[in-house]
């Protein structure tokens, strides 16, 4: 796979990452010579099956795998290298630069704070805004979340608020410090048909409101279809295909991205589903000799 070939204007650009794992005495290569480029402004979504390493990828960035888990290769975010920094200081490029809605909303969330006060937390923390004043910016962060009932439901604990409702809460703690990059690691998995497409409109309109770069990270050919720019597509830990979305999805090149549009694709009458290791090819006709 070519190297993707960074401008001097993408927000983040990732070349030759490497990520392993320590397990036990063995050492297991997690994401290989991995290449991203995401322009300011633009959404790439990675896509891939379950354990293709997209989620590593999120958390490489966020240096958040752990210490039995080793990074190497370049991030730059924003023109800064970031690969080589220790984790005292990716801390403070987390939130203020670089932000995360999770997949688990109320795994993100604390069960015991409200959830006003968990985004003002953040926006004094990274901020630097005083307590009432960050009350007041977590308010004008779930109205512009369209959270219903702001003013009540800004002091109600996370368990009593509906999935929807959490994730809306979550996006807001992402936004409250005014990150330029925004990582997305399957926020709408969780949700139902109608709620997801609701939460996608709003992710796709508060991204272009703040000019916010953003990776998506999904297992969904549609959500991503519907979200982003780009698309990066992960197999075991490698990139196989990467460009504009309309081009990789509608004309894949590589036979696993065959597999993935295939898969997701309704079949014929007659024709079974189809899985990503079976043939994209059409199956013969039967022999009725």
């Amino acid at each position: 796979m070519p190297a993707a070939r960074g401008r001097d204007d993408d927000m983040l650009r990732i070349t030759g990452l490497d990520v392993e794992a320590r397990v036990g005495r063995d050492r297991v290569r997690l994401l290989d010579q991995v290449d991203l480029a995401v322009g300011r402004g633009r959404c790439t979504a990675v896509i891939g099956e379950s354990g293709s390493g997209k989620s590593t990828l999120l958390k490489s960035i966020l240096r958040t795998g752990g210490r039995r888990v080793s990074v190497s290769g370049s991030i730059v975010l924003a023109g800064r290298e970031i690969g080589s920094l220790g984790v005292k200081e990716v801390t403070r490029v987390r939130g203020k630069q670089v932000a995360l809605v999770a997949q688990n909303a109320l795994a993100a969330l604390d069960p015991f704070y409200a959830v006003g006060d968990q985004i003002a937390y953040l926006a004094r923390r990274h901020g630097g805004l005083s307590k009432a004043d960050a009350r007041v910016k977590a308010l004008d962060l779930l109205r512009e979340v369209a959270l219903a009932d702001p003013e009540r439901n800004m002091h109600a604990l996370p368990h009593e608020l509906s999935g929807g409702m959490r994730q809306r809460c979550v996006l807001a703690m992402a936004l409250a410090c005014e990150p330029r990059l925004l990582l997305a690691d399957e926020p709408t998995t969780a949700l139902d048909v109608i709620t997801q497409a609701r939460a996608l409109a709003l992710l796709a309109s508060i991204q272009r409101s703040h000019g916010m770069s953003m990776v998506f990270v999904t297992h969904d050919i549609g959500v991503a279809a519907t979200v982003a720019d780009d698309v990066v597509v992960l197999h075991r830990g490698k990139v196989v295909e990467s460009g504009p979305v309309a081009t990789v999805l509608l004309s894949p090149s590589h036979p696993y991205t065959q597999g993935l549009v295939a898969a997701n694709r309704p079949p014929a009458p007659g024709e079974r589903w189809r899985t990503v290791a079976q043939p994209v090819a059409p199956e013969p006709p039967p022999n009725n000799r």
